[in-house]
Parts: C-alpha cells; sequence; structure tokens
C-alpha cells in the first residue's frame, strides 16, 4: 500500500513474453531511488529478460502498448514528482 509503479521487468524477443512490476514508496523512491517490491510476472515463459525503470524522481505515468495479435512492444512513460 501507498506505493507507486516505477518500473517493469519481464521478458521479450520478437514479442513481449511476460512482464511484472517494479514498486516503491514515493518519499523512498525520491529519496534512495530503491525498488520496494517485485511483482511476479505474468504471460509466457520466452524472450530474453529486460527492465524497464524510471529514474528516482519520476514515477510511472502511462504505458503505451502496441498489440496485434500479440503484443510486441511495451514502453513506460514516466511523470516527475513535484516536492
Amino acid at each position: 500500500m501507498g506505493q507507486a509503479i516505477v518500473g517493469f521487468h519481464g521478458g521479450s524477443g520478437a514479442l513481449v513474453d511476460r512482464l511484472g512490476l517494479y514498486c516503491s514508496g514515493v518519499g523512498n523512491w525520491r529519496t534512495n531511488g530503491s525498488v520496494q517490491h517485485i511483482t511476479g510476472t505474468v504471460g509466457g515463459g520466452g524472450g530474453g529478460p529486460f527492465v524497464d525503470l524510471c529514474p528516482s524522481d519520476y514515477v510511472a505515468a502511462r504505458i503505451n502498448v502496441r498489440t496485434g495479435l500479440y503484443v510486441d512492444r511495451e514502453e513506460l512513460l514516466c511523470a516527475y514528482i513535484y516536492p
């Protein structure tokens, strides 16, 4: 509770195979830039690992996803945390 999404992790190749979240309390993220909670991934087992993190003064604000039959692109857009 009281945490924000600060990034994603998962597996991808030609497609985004699996996706999980990195979360942190906003104060901790701004001060330490450390992830406090990592969810498990959902999806398939293929692809190589990837990490997509916001800078420490930013949190996830939007996710752009491109799909056809499958998800083939994920883009994390981060927004600045105003003090």
